[in-house]
């Protein structure tokens, strides 16, 4: 995926790193915009430990109600464990978690919404999922960025469209792909078709 990546989330997991560690570096080698985007997921980082610090266990649950009407099951579909959706982004991102124990950030947004949005799956399941494999799945960052996903822990759910994936993929899966995508429409149309109303 385009953008530089650090790599650094499964040094920062266990401790190898610390955040102000990593922050103070940031600030003295990198400028503009890459250094201020990297210093903002830092501070989400942070913020989600403080949550964590503050809430305990109940990050393990919803911190508020969904903002739609969401019916979710609680049960991980057995096509999106095996990576056979049919959609081949959607299986690369669980062949990519699986087998390497890690994702582009974009990726996780993407296939966090896919399973909460789109299959109705209730995100604990696929907090499970990453759990299970990530390298780098601390409780804090897995649970409330699922949670900001499923606004349970946001003002509105988070969801993508095919152009969305296609821009900040390369085209990797879109320019090829000859399924029936669920993500090609605007945004406004895919907020209809999946909350029914404006969240």
């Amino acid at each position: 995926l385009g953008g530089n990546v650090s790599r650094l989330s499964m040094y920062l997991r266990h401790g190898m790193l610390g955040l102000r560690e990593v922050a103070a570096h940031a600030r003295a080698v990198m400028r503009g915009r890459e250094r201020d985007e990297f210093l903002r997921q830092l501070t989400w980082a942070e913020f989600y430990r403080l949550v964590l610090r503050q809430e305990g266990a109940r990050v393990l649950g919803n911190l508020e109600d969904p903002k739609y009407p969401a019916r979710w099951t609680d049960t991980l579909p057995d096509d999106v464990r095996e990576a056979r959706t049919g959609l081949p982004c959607a299986d690369a991102w669980v062949t990519h978690l699986i087998r390497d124990g890690w994702l582009h950030n974009h990726e996780r947004l993407w296939f966090a919404a896919y399973l909460v949005h789109w299959r109705g799956v209730d995100w604990r399941a696929g907090y499970a999922l990453f759990r299970e494999h990530l390298l780098d799945g601390d409780i804090a960052n897995n649970a409330l960025s699922w949670q900001w996903v499923a606004s349970t822990f946001s003002n509105k759910p988070y969801f993508m469209n095919q152009e969305n994936i296609d821009r900040f993929s390369g085209g990797r899966w879109c320019r090829t792909c000859r399924a029936e995508c669920p993500f090609r429409a605007s945004y406004g149309e895919l907020e209809t078709q999946l909350f029914g109303t404006q969240p």
